[in-house]
């Protein structure tokens, strides 16, 4: 992103005879003409990393390009959203916390031993 901003302000000084002078260590521009004098902050846009990914089998890839144009996003974009959903913590409230739990508890058959099964066992086979 500098180069191509350097590009454009040489491309400007050929056509206008302005003079611009770095100041590297400021991250700043002096830029004069007969007109103008100005000093500008020259922005350096981050850049985010890249991920490549090989060996992608087949299926996986129509799933994701499926996906990707149901949603109507890029390939890349579904991948990031992808990414996210799995990989980003979701916070879960204590009330669908508890209700997830009486879910689960009425889900689960019991099969309580009462006290006359028990002694019922201790006396099967006692004379």
């Amino acid at each position: 992103m500098l180069e191509l901003l350097r590009l454009r302000i040489a491309l400007h000084t050929m056509k206008c005879g302005t003079s611009i002078t770095y100041l590297k260590g400021l991250n700043i521009a002096r830029i004069a003409n007969r007109n103008h004098n100005a000093t500008l902050p020259i922005i350096k846009e981050s850049t985010m990393p890249a991920l490549t990914i090989k060996n992608i089998p087949d299926s996986l890839y129509e799933q994701l390009k499926t996906a990707a144009e149901l949603h109507r996003r890029s390939i890349n974009s579904e991948v990031i959203v992808c990414l996210e959903k799995i990989l980003t913590p979701t916070k879960i409230t204590p009330a669908d916390r508890l209700s997830r739990i009486e879910q689960l508890r009425s889900s689960i058959k019991t099969n309580r031993i009462t006290l006359e099964d028990i002694e019922q066992a201790i006396n099967s086979g006692r004379p």
